[in-house]
């Protein structure tokens, strides 16, 4: 490698921090039309060298060989400076981004080109080069995350809250066809992952009237990485459940505290799993919203640490549609959602929503059969739509009780109308029970 004279060195660097300046977003080197990447030392990440000035998020297209087969997409923030795929899809391709959807972001220059890393980061052999061509299936369109989810095959995950379950449950899930489920704290997924399901474990405690604070971090980290060898094909750890909630943390819960425990906890699980399973790791799932489905003020707060923020592959909310107008509440707080995404520019992982026919009018309206099909389903369908939602995981599948509730089952297993709503939409069908 040549080493540059230290004129053309200090050019270079005051040019670099002229666009970070202007742009508010790092620029990791000399000024660009396009983003620019490389593969890491060990082969086993991409690492952004360069973003052209206005960046505000990074679109990548990840699949599983450079020809583009399975191609999905992805957005991160532009504050990330590496990216490390899944060992299923370890090809990528990465395009610099202004804002989000909502503010009629576009792209700035082209692709960088593909780049093929390799899981474990063993050394890839000499035909494992960039690919420059752009995909020759499932082809990126102009706007990656504006892509409807028909037109993304596996790019979507549509998904169910566990809980109440009967005998039946994986038969169930299987007619359905759904693709994730969210368990609280399993000590196995393996019966879930052989049905077909990818599982999200939700490790949600132990509860602490101390809040975030009182979690014994080495404990929770040990059990996380675990379950993960336990079961390596994992699809995400969600790191707590509603840790700014004083439902189960505490009249604390919200303390600074506390919202900085969650930071440090994140960070200490995030790099136990890259010690111990590098880029086979599970995705690691942090709480935006703390629990709240009003305020992302728990999330505004610990991801001002920004290893934290970086750390996290998805930021979840949980925005429940609560007791206002009925029209705005059957939609859920998707503003919620999308104020996530501008503030972070990570994509969101809906881990809770739903819409009750039963009991829980203490926090709820509560819908009829036709009314909660219809909730679930055009939530699904608009989710799927922003290209920044990868997973909903609706809450959930089975009555806690009879006489109603968030189910998409009676507690005695009968199917509502709304098991035929995510049925129709995991087909790709139009709704037949919804008003």
């Amino acid at each position: 490698m040549k080493v540059p004279s230290l004129s053309r060195w200090l050019g270079a660097l005051v040019a670099a921090l002229l666009v970070a300046l202007c742009t508010g977003q790092p620029s990791y080197g000399a000024t660009c039309s396009s983003i620019t990447d490389q593969l890491s030392p060990s082969k086993s990440r991409i690492e952004i060298t360069c973003l052209p000035a206005g960046t505000q998020h990074i679109g990548l297209a990840v699949m599983r060989n450079p020809q583009g087969a399975g191609v999905e997409y992805v957005s991160v923030s532009a504050r990330r400076k590496t990216y490390t795929p899944p060992a299923a899809d370890p090809v990528v391709d990465a395009q610099a981004w202004t804002g989000s959807k909502a503010q009629s972001g576009e792209p700035i220059g082209g692709w960088a080109g593909r780049l093929q890393t390799v899981p474990g980061g063993v050394e890839e052999a000499p035909h494992k080069a960039r690919h420059k061509e752009r995909p020759k299936e499932e082809q990126p369109a102009e706007e990656p995350h504006e892509q409807p989810h028909e037109e993304q095959p596996g790019g979507f995950l549509v998904g169910l809250n566990a809980g109440y379950w009967g005998s039946s449950e994986l038969t169930d899930l299987q007619s359905l066809g759904v693709k994730v489920v969210r368990l609280d704290t399993p000590t196995s997924t393996e019966p879930w992952e052989d049905a077909g399901l990818k599982v999200i474990a939700d490790m949600s405690g132990p509860y602490s009237s101390a809040g975030v604070s009182g979690v014994n971090t080495a404990s929770y980290v040990a059990r996380d990485v675990a379950l993960v060898k336990q079961d390596p094909h994992l699809y995400a750890l969600e790191t707590l459940n509603e840790p700014g909630g004083s439902w189960f943390w505490g009249a604390n819960s919200e303390s600074a505290a506390n919202r900085e425990a969650y930071a440090r906890l994140v960070i200490a699980v995030h790099n136990a799993l890259v010690d111990e399973f590098g880029a086979d790791r599970p995705l690691q799932l942090c709480s935006m919203d703390g629990g709240h489905a009003s305020s992302d003020a728990f999330g505004e707060a610990w991801t001002k640490n920004t290893e934290a923020l970086d750390d996290c592959g998805m930021l979840t909310n949980h925005p429940y549609g609560g007791q206002g107008a009925r029209e705005q509440a059957s939609l859920g707080n998707r503003a919620l959602v999308e104020r996530t995404w501008t503030l972070t520019g990570k994509p969101v992982a809906v881990t809770e929503v739903g819409f009750p026919t039963g009991h829980n009018a203490g926090d709820s309206l509560i819908y009829s059969e036709t009314e909660q099909a219809s909730s679930m389903y055009h939530f699904y369908e608009w989710a799927s739509h922003t290209g920044h939602v990868p997973v909903v995981t609706e809450y959930g599948y089975r009555d806690a009780e009879e006489g109603g509730g968030y189910g998409i089952e009676t507690h005695a297993g009968v199917h509502k109308e709304a098991y035929t709503a995510v049925q129709d939409f995991a087909a790709g069908l139009a709704c037949t029970v919804c008003s």
